[in-house]
């Protein structure tokens, strides 16, 4: 079973300027498929995972987008009309908001959605309103931990996931994007940091602060931080080797046999039949916040909360905000974008 590949072409891209580096859009960046429609989020930290995947294709280049919590997104790579991956950012709309946790890949055309930390959803671009579903605001639901974003059905949907691991499936009545919650099976929780789609889109992981992952639909469960670190015998927990670090993120192999989950330090376990893959561009950032895997299994990026990048297999290194001196803190979560070959 493969991994389903999301394909992007973009259009041209408005290049921004900051400090004398030309950078495509530049600052946080959200979009709303309606912005009026769809409403704020806040952001509770750098909790996010992004299963979502476009990767390398004929004809096509590989790049990806940086979302900050103010809703800015930065483009990768950077460069002329042909580059693309940018639809606009909630800066350029001139929205202010410091709680976006979460971005996904929307399809038909290209776009994506923002989601904020009280279930706001904003879609990108702004012209076209496909990639907007609904959002817990806008159902009078009133929450404040949602930590990531999924897309369902083929992205036609999305699923919100909570820190308490409640689940919330957009369009309401399309149930097929809906297979549990942590809450729904009695388990207490709170710090669910991040949710990863199969690739059939018929069951999804939750990853906990302490890698525990939780199951359900047709996930399979291949091990988590207790099973791995005791050899699969009692909950001995080996995180304490690295001090100061939680598990930020999570991705699937190509085939959902494995995964591989993150924590912020940048120490990666690969379990199941993920692979264990070697730095091969670009620098550990100090700060991991998620992990975001290529079309083929065979590679991954770390993503910093200075929106720096660090390319692991085949991943190709496009830049980071480091490289251009723009000096940030606040991003949150990425995705893969497909450009244009001239």
């Amino acid at each position: 079973m493969r991994q389903r590949t999301r394909f992007w072409m973009t259009a041209v891209v408005v290049v921004a300027t900051l400090s004398g580096t030309a950078v495509v859009a530049v600052g946080p960046t959200v979009a709303g498929a309606n912005a009026g429609a769809a409403s704020r989020s806040v952001v509770t930290g750098h909790h996010h995972v992004q299963a979502a995947s476009a990767r390398p294709h004929s004809g096509v280049g590989s790049g990806y987008d940086l979302a900050g919590s103010d809703g800015g997104v930065f483009a990768f790579p950077t460069g002329g009309a042909q580059v693309g991956g940018f639809f606009g950012s909630l800066p350029q709309l001139g929205v202010d908001v410091a709680d976006v946790v979460g971005i996904t890949p929307t399809d038909g055309g290209g776009g994506y959605d923002l989601v904020g930390s009280d279930g706001g959803v904003f879609a990108f671009p702004v012209e076209r309103s496909s990639g907007f579903y609904g959002s817990l605001p806008g159902l009078g639901i009133n929450v404040h931990d949602i930590v990531g974003i999924v897309p369902t059905n083929n992205s036609t949907g999305y699923d919100l996931v909570g820190a308490d691991g409640g689940v919330f499936s957009f369009p309401v009545g399309q149930t097929s994007g809906f297979f549990g919650s942590l809450a729904q099976e009695g388990v207490s929780a709170d710090n669910i940091v991040g949710m990863a789609m199969t690739a059939d889109d018929k069951g999804y992981w939750l990853l906990g602060a302490d890698g525990t992952v939780h199951t359900f639909g047709d996930a399979r469960f291949h091990g988590g931080n207790y099973q791995t670190c005791a050899g699969g015998v009692g909950h001995y927990s080996c995180w304490w080797i690295w001090p100061s670090t939680n598990f930020v993120g999570m991705a699937p192999s190509s085939d959902g046999k494995g995964y591989w989950l993150v924590l912020s330090g940048g120490q990666v376990m690969h379990i199941g039949d993920a692979p264990g893959l070697s730095l091969t561009s670009g620098t550990l950032p100090p700060d991991v916040v998620s992990i975001v895997p290529t079309d083929d299994g065979n590679g991954y990026w770390l993503v910093g909360s200075d929106g720096g990048i660090a390319s692991f297999g085949d991943a190709p290194y496009l830049g980071s905000l480091p490289d251009l001196h723009v000096g940030v803190d606040n991003v949150v979560g990425a995705v893969p974008t497909a450009w244009a070959i001239p």
